[in-house]
């Protein structure tokens, strides 16, 4: 496993998730409770309607049952279960929805929600990047996520994640004294994948 990238000061990049200390960099995170529309006409290659979700994190798990119902075709026990489920992360506001908050859209759209198939996994894991993109582009009709965008001039963006092993959509910069490579750089651990798309 090698690092992508490293930076020589904490100048190079700014960080973002639901808890930082600058409210307007949460505003990037999917957690941020901003409503969402989402064209899935656009993903599916069918008509669907646009779907309103109070948060990214909605959206994408929302989109990720949506997504996958729509791809079974044919009209089915399983295909209905997902779309029903589907249903469950919709709402103009955390209120207007079942999962009351991004955490719990989270948990319900991972482990602890209706268990996908290896098969329906990689079909979404085929999917997932653009309903995101669909999701970035949606926060940035709100001005202050446009404003708070610009303010990071040519930073580059780290989806901060805590995580175990190796983060897929954050990351976590390790200090210069963690360096696996005793260089004196900051390392980014993980593939950042929601901190590029910014």
């Amino acid at each position: 496993m090698s690092y992508k990238r490293f930076f020589s000061s904490e100048e190079e990049y700014a960080t973002f998730y639901s808890k930082s200390a600058n409210v307007n960099a949460r505003l990037l995170s999917n957690f941020s409770t901003n409503a969402i529309c989402i064209d899935f006409s656009c993903l599916c290659g069918e008509n669907m309607d646009i779907v309103t979700y109070p948060s990214g994190e909605h959206a994408f798990h929302g989109g990720k049952f949506k997504i996958i119902s729509a791809q079974l075709g044919v009209c089915g026990a399983r295909q209905a279960e997902l779309f029903e489920y589907s249903r469950l992360f919709e709402g103009n506001t955390l209120k207007d929805c079942h999962f009351k908050s991004s955490a719990d859209a989270k948990r319900s759209g991972g482990k602890s929600g209706v268990r996908l198939t290896e098969s329906e996994l990689r079909n979404w894991d085929a999917q997932s990047m653009l309903l995101q993109e669909q999701i970035c582009r949606e926060k940035l009709k709100d001005p202050a996520t446009l404003q708070f965008l610009l303010s990071t001039e040519d930073r580059y963006l780290v989806h901060f994640e805590r995580a175990t092993g190796w983060p897929r959509y954050g990351a976590m910069v390790l200090a210069a004294e963690n360096s696996p490579y005793n260089d004196g750089l900051r390392w980014m651990k993980g593939d950042n994948l929601l901190g590029e798309m910014w």
